[in-house]
């Protein structure tokens, strides 16, 4: 067999798995989240508890440099074309990691309370309107990538890295944003309550999966361009100040040892046309004074 074809195959296999991995970390913040707001989920401070604990999912992520389907959304637009497989296959195994999840969980102690509570978080999803449920994924995708940015800039510095990747997550979670791959915690859990898997499952995931991308592009994309405007400004400057504009010097030298010089006229004609250039035209001379 090619070795190439060997060394590709052993790399999207290596992929595979990191995403898997993604999909089951994130399947714990799901349980945390559905948990804790079973209680009383009209309770903000549950909610907010319940966001908090989601992020536990997304830290594990970052740490490990586990594959999530939002995450990849990031650099897209510095990924070469042909890279592009990996996004359809990350969400399939980011959801074959949270599907295991669900199938770990629903028959534990907590299982009854978090089947309960996924599926009035499943038909409220599923009954929303489909264009706010795709403006949704797009403020989501937006808050997964602040929170990325934000782990890389500040990775030198564990406690700013780990803050920077809490409050955007928790914040999407709070407002209800649309998260394609954590929502298949919701509907796998509502499926194995008997809850069934409706056809609008599909449509739904479809539409939060592409809002989620162009979301989790716009910011990348905006800090692209605006450092090619600088960096077009930039040469702008650097080319106007190599190119300085030509003073009077630049015509006019008169050498000291020059006795020719004493006495120089130039004539500076104002019109265009040799005929008339006498009549329009100024003399100046220029005089050595010894």
């Amino acid at each position: 067999m090619n070795i190439k074809v060997v060394s590709k195959a052993k790399e999207v296999a290596a992929f595979a798995v990191l995403a898997f991995l993604a999909g089951l970390m994130l399947s714990l913040g799901c349980m945390s989240y559905l948990y804790i707001t079973s209680y009383d989920p009209s309770s903000m401070i549950l909610k907010l508890a319940g966001s908090l604990a989601f992020t536990i999912g997304l830290l594990f992520i970052v740490f490990f440099g586990f594959k999530l389907f939002t995450g990849l959304n990031v650099d897209l637009i510095h990924t070469n074309w042909r890279q592009w497989y990996k996004l359809p296959l990350c969400f399939i195994c980011d959801s074959i990691g949270l599907w295991l999840g669900a199938l770990l969980a629903f028959k534990t102690s907590i299982g009854h309370a978090i089947m309960e509570r996924a599926a009035v978080v499943s038909e409220a999803k599923l009954s929303a309107n489909l264009g706010g449920v795709f403006l949704s994924a797009i403020l989501c995708g937006i808050l997964i990538t602040i929170a990325i940015l934000g782990y890389r800039k500040f990775i030198d510095h564990p406690s700013a890295a780990i803050t920077a990747v809490i409050i955007p997550i928790s914040l999407f979670v709070l407002l209800g944003f649309e998260h394609s791959v954590a929502n298949q915690m919701y509907f796998a859990l509502t499926a194995l309550n008997g809850g069934g898997f409706p056809a609008m499952i599909i449509l739904h995931t479809f539409i939060v999966m592409i809002g989620n991308i162009i979301g989790g592009m716009l910011v990348p994309a905006l800090i692209t361009l605006k450092e090619k405007l600088e960096d077009s400004a930039s040469k702008y400057d650097s080319n106007i100040s190599s190119d300085p504009a030509p003073v009077l010097e630049d015509f006019f030298s008169v050498g000291e040892d020059d006795s020719a010089a004493n006495d120089k006229n130039i004539v500076i004609s104002l019109s265009g046309d040799e005929d008339e250039a006498e009549d329009d035209s100024i003399a100046v001379t220029f005089t050595n004074v010894e």
